[in-house]
This record gives structure tokens, C-alpha cells and sequence, in this order.
């Protein structure tokens, strides 16, 4: 994955690297366990993305500079 930021939820890590993809991790120190991906999460990024990824309400809420992106977590 690289470079990015990371938060605990529900037993998995919800990982969004600097150039804005995420990625559901489920932790295993023995190896690299990716769940699912969502590359270009943030859309086309100019520059490093250091902000973390927000669960909130069934929402998860993504940020870039000035740019906000909310997805729906209900199925």
C-alpha cells in the first residue's frame, strides 16, 4: 500500500495512501491481507493525502484539501 493513513474499524484497517486510494486491510502479521480496494477514492488528486479517513453515522467521509467525499456504508 505504501505511504498513507489508517484507521481501526470492526476488526479491519481502513488504510487511504497519498495518492488517494483506500484499502480494507484485514490485520496479519504474516502477510499482506487487502480485503477489497477503492482505487482513486478522492478522485484525481494533485499532492500527498495526509487526512484521515472518518467513519461516522454509516458514512465514511474522505478529504483533500477542499474537497470533501461522503459514501454511504448501508447496504
Amino acid at each position: 500500500m505504501g505511504w498513507g493513513t489508517s484507521v481501526a474499524v470492526d476488526g479491519h484497517l481502513l488504510c487511504l495512501d497519498i495518492k488517494g486510494n483506500l484499502f480494507l486491510m484485514k490485520p496479519n502479521p504474516d502477510t499482506f491481507a487487502k480485503v477489497t480496494d477503492l482505487p482513486a477514492a478522492l478522485g484525481d488528486v494533485k499532492g500527498p493525502v495526509w487526512t484521515l479517513p472518518v467513519i461516522a453515522n454509516d458514512r465514511l467521509y474522505l478529504r483533500f484539501k477542499q474537497r470533501l467525499i461522503c459514501y454511504s456504508l448501508k447496504h
